[in-house]
């Protein structure tokens, strides 16, 4: 405990004395390390040296580096059970940075993050540079976005075919999905990694290497929603355009990927059945197909399936279901409260008008939203009084009357579902507004949207 108190106070005063007048930045650091475990802060602790010892030189991406070593120490497979061996050449690729007679600036975390990550892979795998370190940092001459540094770990790691949704998603990456990524890029066939936690065929395994979308971003368990993806796209009726939102408005794909995946039968099923709607002609939006097969399967009957059902006859099934609104209406069901978000209902004006925002923290103020906004928000019910969601209801207040607006969905701080009147997707001026809501809340918005 002594040795923890003397790296609490002597190092990290030293590096209060580096930053200055970034002092207030580093607040929530000081705060975050008594969540370390004593051996990783250790490890933090030699990290830390070195970067406190090459300030000058690493002035430019210091601060943010600092902020993504201490989120490493607490979730970072690779960082966590890194050797003193896989330190030290990681170091090395930092110090080939450095002492590159160029000024690097890194303008946020994530992107720290990033190069923190492909310094943790050369420490891990430096047999597997097929390139010179030397010349690859000269691409971050032009910049260091993420795209730039996603072309630096091309350039040092890809001699074959690139698993791009891997490559590219270096931030999201588990140590079985870097061990996937890295067999991969010595030219083995990802189905042999014998970690691999569903089963590929070999036509899925071209799919998940090379018709992935590219703009595609997962959080977690990405190997696993990767190889859904190939499996969902198997179909030669597949839109790969359609997948992305397909993903996005499914619930459960999003809380439960094993569940979604031992389903998997039934989401192709319906995923292709999708692809055949004309969208410009449909009475329904593509959330309203995926609300009702997803109430239907796991809420009313386990054993549903779409055999020998249309688009028109699941259509009408949900016109029925919204028009005699089939939930549980129950006095004490309407009566369910749950606990809200504290501060975060806010009023904001965009171009002169006046918005309300307000998270619905009863069943029966969600029922009404579903109601008045004729979609199916009330279908979330449970997972509000669980506190896996919140929806919010926006109201636009024009001549001192509060109109319906917009209906958002929020999971773990980021906006996921943003629904007009009858599950209208939202135009320019809608994102514009959840924009200025999500910044002085501290909200992130879904890459989808």
């Amino acid at each position: 405990m002594k040795l923890h108190h003397s790296i609490q106070t002597d190092k990290w005063h030293e590096i209060y004395k580096l930053i200055n007048n970034q002092l207030q930045e580093f607040e929530d650091i000081y705060i975050a390390i008594d969540f370390i475990e004593f051996p990783l802060l250790l490890r933090l602790h030699n990290w830390l040296i070195f970067f406190n010892n090459n300030y000058f030189k690493a002035s430019g991406f210091y601060v943010y580096t600092i902020h993504a070593l201490v989120d490493a120490s607490m979730f970072n497979e690779i960082f966590i059970t890194q050797t003193k061996h896989e330190f030290d050449t990681s170091l090395i690729f930092y110090e080939q940075i450095i002492n590159s007679n160029s000024s690097f600036t890194i303008s946020d975390e994530e992107t720290a993050k990033l190069l923190l990550n492909i310094s943790l892979v050369y420490g891990k795998y430096p047999g597997m540079l097929v390139r010179s370190t030397i010349k690859g940092i000269k691409i971050l001459h032009e910049g260091t976005s993420d795209y730039q540094l996603n072309k630096l770990f091309e350039f040092l790691f890809v001699r074959y075919e690139d698993p791009y949704f891997l490559s590219k998603n270096l931030n999201s990456l588990g140590l079985v999905e870097i061990e996937a990524l890295m067999l991969t890029l010595q030219g083995n066939n990802i189905r042999n990694y014998k970690k691999l936690p569903f089963h590929l065929s070999k036509k899925e395994s071209y799919l998940l290497i090379n018709q992935i979308p590219k703009n595609i971003k997962f959080e977690d368990n990405l190997l696993e929603r990767s190889i859904i993806c190939a499996k969902l796209l198997l179909s030669a009726s597949a839109r790969k355009e359609l997948l992305i939102p397909f993903l996005t408005f499914s619930k459960i794909f999003r809380s439960n990927v094993k569940m979604f995946h031992d389903d998997i039968s039934f989401w192709k099923s319906s995923f292709n059945l999708m692809c055949t709607v004309n969208w410009e002609a449909s009475t329904f939006s593509l959330q309203e197909f995926i609300d009702y097969f997803e109430y239907k399967k796991y809420t009313e009957d386990p054993k549903y399936n779409l055999n020998h059902r249309t688009i028109n006859s699941i259509s009408r099934s949900i016109y029925r279901w919204h028009e005699y609104t089939q939930y549980t209406k129950t006095k004490e069901t309407l009566s369910l409260k749950w606990s809200g978000i504290v501060g975060q209902n806010l009023q904001i004006t965009h171009k002169k008008t006046l918005y309300v925002i307000k998270q619905i923290t009863s069943a029966q103020n969600l029922y009404m939203e579903s109601e008045k906004m004729k979609h199916c928000a009330y279908s979330y019910l449970n997972g509000c009084v669980n506190g896996h969601t919140s929806i919010w209801s926006i109201k636009k207040v024009i001549n001192s009357i509060y109109k319906p607006y917009l209906t958002v969905e929020v999971r773990r701080n980021k906006i996921i579902q943003i629904a007009g009147i009858r599950n209208r997707r939202p135009n320019k001026e809608d994102y514009e507004v959840i924009k200025l809501w999500a910044h002085e809340v501290g909200f992130v918005i879904d890459t989808y949207y």
